[in-house]
């Protein structure tokens, strides 16, 4: 059964509050946010196929189209739907989707959520940043670094030091024998 968005944004509250489940809220966020890295499901994939939050079964693009089959106006529909930024308003009234859902994926996970799902933790996000989370809000500044550095983090003991180019060099009077020489000059001159 499709569970609520309430009861959705409960259980990642319960995940999130739990700390061997906070890795696994971390991966979530990382692999769906920001929205680009969303893909669809075209083709039922081997293994569990089953929303990480809700357990949910889900159902793929092709399984729907078969569903679908010659319907010319359930096809517009489930495409007006795909290009809605998943609003569920515009979705087909399709008897396989009544117990189980469209799933998405992000990149670099095995994981699916179910719409209902990504949906909520969108929202999950934005209501952790706006009450001031501080890990979320790290979270997401850490991503961001990363993909505007194109750098991913390594552990302390990995860690690449990026030099700041734009630095100038600090010059001392040891640097150069000419400065060295006129410094001489200027203390044998003082001592006279």
């Amino acid at each position: 059964m499709i569970m609520n968005e309430k009861s959705i944004l409960e259980k990642l509250d319960s995940l999130y509050e739990d700390k061997k489940s906070q890795k696994f809220i971390d991966h979530l966020v990382k692999s769906y946010i920001p929205k680009g890295k969303l893909e669809n499901v075209i083709e039922v994939p081997k293994g569990r196929f089953r929303c990480a939050i809700t357990n949910l079964q889900l159902v793929a693009i092709e399984n729907i189209f078969d569903e679908i089959g010659e319907d010319i106006e359930k096809k517009n529909q489930f495409v007006d739907y795909m290009g809605s930024d998943y609003d569920l308003t515009k979705l087909p009234k399709l008897e396989i989707l009544n117990h189980k859902s469209i799933p998405v994926t992000g990149k670099n996970t095995d994981t699916f959520l179910c719409v209902e799902s990504y949906r909520a933790l969108v929202k999950w996000i934005q209501k952790k940043i706006s009450i001031g989370d501080k890990h979320v809000y790290w979270l997401i500044k850490e991503m961001q670094a990363e993909r505007e550095f194109d750098v991913k983090r390594g552990k302390k003991d990995e860690a690449v030091r990026i030099e700041n180019k734009n630095k100038r060099p600090r010059t001392t009077f040891g640097d150069l024998e000419a400065l060295q020489a006129l410094k001489e000059k200027f203390n044998n001159e003082e001592n006279d």
